[in-house]
């Protein structure tokens, strides 16, 4: 959902690929961040409950919390709208708040 396209398979490319890819802060830029700070955080929870509480989630029920999670923070956050604006909303069925614009 995010486009992240980074084939390689090394994990510490993708991050150093998403780390210096900040020059365009667009909305795009924005969602893959927030999806890569979801994948770690849930990753890290999961790990946690193999390791302390022998309690194992599939990799779905993974997924559908990260795409819970960034849907929820792209309700909150405020954007100008714009073409990428309006295909984020579109490919991840959300309505983020518009800024206002102040005609002076």
């Amino acid at each position: 959902m995010a486009d992240i396209k980074y084939e390689d398979g090394d994990w510490n490319g993708l991050i150093r690929n998403l780390a210096t890819d900040c020059v365009n802060k667009n909305i795009g830029w924005v969602v893959r961040r927030l999806v890569l700070a979801a994948c770690v955080y849930f990753l890290w929870q999961e790990r946690n409950g193999r390791i302390f509480r022998d309690v194992h989630k599939s990799s779905q029920d993974i997924y559908n919390k990260v795409v819970d999670n960034v849907k929820g923070r792209l309700y909150g956050i405020i954007v100008k709208d714009s073409i990428n604006t309006r295909n984020v909303e579109e490919k991840w069925q959300v309505k983020c708040r518009r800024a206002k614009i102040v005609v002076a």
